[in-house]
């Protein structure tokens, strides 16, 4: 957001201005000069964005009336409450980061991708600052830590990563004397939120458990979401509890 209002980001009509030559035109929709008030409110694919997070009809309002860019940014934050002007920031991030997709990879980000990769990220950073808010002794970190006898705990995590493009997932299969039993990886290409990738390897692990004929399995992932624990009989879930 500094270089932002600061006009330090290296937009081509900034480029250009500063002596650099190159084509000055929008690399998005390469119609019009690519100003910092074109890309991020006028080009369509901005216009789409605001329109999603339904912020559209302020933007065409202080578009109407503002003389510059900074002027009408800080209009726009000073309009909205501060949940909004957090997905604002990271819509105007993920805008530019789209735009440094097309330059670099040839590949234009639907709004779609956009929308989500910025609320991903805003999700992901929520998450680090309440953790940075509990402050527990070296006593209390969290560990890993053995199943009851006769439970099998099997730890799950998820990933997406090449611009929401893709989601990776690993399982780890333990037996109540904490010893490896059995594992999987794999990745697939979708456009998933980091929940709904959480939640795709989670039934990939249940799925797992029950192929192979494991009763009693405690599931656990990184995500803030409670333990949960399931009993499968011939192959079927027949009872979860979140514990």
């Amino acid at each position: 957001m500094w270089r932002l209002t600061h006009q330090c980001l290296p937009t081509c009509n900034n480029l250009t201005t500063r002596g650099i030559p190159c084509d000055d035109s929008c690399v998005v929709c390469e119609l019009l000069v690519e100003s910092r008030m074109h890309l991020f409110f006028v080009c369509d694919k901005g216009k789409e964005c605001w329109e999603n997070i339904g912020m559209g009809n302020l933007i065409w309002e202080l578009l109407s009336r503002a003389n510059n860019f900074s002027t009408l940014l800080f209009d726009f934050m000073s309009r909205i409450i501060v949940q909004q002007q957090e997905i604002v920031a990271m819509v105007l991030w993920s805008l530019w980061k789209s735009c440094n997709t097309k330059l670099w990879e040839f590949t234009d980000n639907p709004t779609a991708v956009i929308i989500s990769r910025a609320k991903d990220i805003l999700y992901e950073w929520s998450c680090m600052q309440r953790a940075k808010l509990q402050t527990p002794n070296r006593n209390q970190l969290a560990t890993w830590s053995k199943p009851p006898p006769g439970v099998t705990k099997c730890n799950v995590d998820a990933t997406i990563f090449h611009n929401n493009a893709i989601t990776g997932y690993g399982i780890c299969f333990r037996n109540s004397e904490g010893h490896f039993i059995m594992w999987k990886s794999d990745f697939s290409t979708s456009n998933m939120s980091v929940l709904e990738a959480a939640a795709v390897a989670l039934l990939e692990a249940i799925k797992l458990a029950a192929n192979n004929g494991y009763e009693f399995v405690q599931l656990e992932t990184d995500i803030k979401i409670p333990i949960l624990e399931c009993r499968l009989f011939r192959g079927k879930l027949i009872e979860s509890l979140i514990v």
